[in-house]
């Protein structure tokens, strides 16, 4: 009943509402369009900051403080955020972003490491030699670790395999080639 009194010209004849739209006038200037100027600001070089560089700087830094707690506002902002830490490569993806010094190291120096073998004292046959050919085939599998790494791994088992731990592994294995052939 309300409605009725308040928007008797809503309702339309069969009791239907409806809205009535309202068109702007043509014939009223635009108070955007074509005005001339007040001539209020003759001097906009008045009108500018003159803080000094040090108070802005702290207000800068307040407010990257105050926003960091509240976190990105969307994942843009997050993304962004990750590529600053160092999360997520930056577009255009490059391959070979954060290779450094590695990227002057030539291919086959990360995937034929069984020359190094030789120099390291190991024995040239038998199971160590045959673990250690595993070890290098694993370590050359791997595209993540530096050629750096890939040779102090390999040094690191050339000392874990020392010469008596060689000659217990050697005696362990000939026992167990007698203990094959005699069974």
């Amino acid at each position: 009943m309300a409605e009725k009194m308040l928007y008797q010209d809503d309702i339309l004849g069969d009791g239907s509402k409806a809205r009535k739209t309202i068109k702007p006038d043509p014939a009223v200037p635009s108070l955007l369009k074509g005005s001339k100027r007040l001539g209020i600001w003759k001097n906009l070089e008045g009108c500018q900051d003159h803080s000094l560089g040090f108070w802005s700087e702290w207000d800068h830094r307040a407010a990257r403080i105050m926003n960091q707690s509240l976190g990105p506002e969307n994942s843009f902002e997050e993304q962004i955020e990750w590529t600053e830490q160092g999360k997520q490569w930056p577009y255009p993806i490059d391959n070979e972003y954060t290779l450094g010094h590695e990227a002057e190291v030539p291919f086959y120096e990360h995937v034929f490491l069984e020359r190094h073998l030789a120099g390291l004292g190991l024995p040239k046959d038998g199971p160590i030699a045959h673990f250690m050919e595993l070890v290098c085939v694993g370590l050359s599998k791997n595209p993540y670790m530096t050629i750096e790494k890939k040779m102090d791994h390999l040094k690191w088992f050339a000392n874990f395999f020392n010469e008596e731990k060689q000659k217990l592994i050697k005696k362990l294995h000939e026992e167990e080639q007698l203990a094959a052939q005699q069974a």
